[in-house]
């Protein structure tokens, strides 16, 4: 999914179907999966924004919480801070969350 308002362009946010709090409540299958998932995005952030650099954020906590939903940020640095965004702080994004899910959706990926 790419959130909202993302800060970065290109982000994206994993999110498993079954609510879970934490890493370790996922089942075998569900972790088999979130690797499947991950490196699926990576093979379309590489064949849509060539080899770049990423940071990946685990938001999780240690035990069971009814309100607090398990999810992953990826957030390729493909954005580059020019004077605005160094004085102000604010950071400029100029790709529309719904035009960087169309890109890495359209994408064939080599399955394999």
């Amino acid at each position: 999914m790419c959130p909202y308002a993302s800060i970065y362009q290109y982000q994206t946010q994993i999110l498993p179907k079954r609510h879970v709090s934490s890493l370790f409540s996922l089942t075998e299958d569900e972790i088999r999966g979130l690797a499947y998932t991950i490196k699926d995005l990576f093979e379309r952030y590489n064949r849509n924004l060539g080899d770049i650099a990423y940071n990946m954020y685990f938001h999780c906590i240690n035990r069971e919480v009814k309100e607090y939903h398990l999810h992953i940020d990826i957030c390729p640095r493909t954005n580059i801070h020019a004077g605005f965004e160094i004085s102000t702080g604010a950071i400029i994004n100029s790709v529309y969350p719904e035009d960087a899910a169309e890109v890495l959706r359209d994408k064939e990926v080599n399955k394999g």
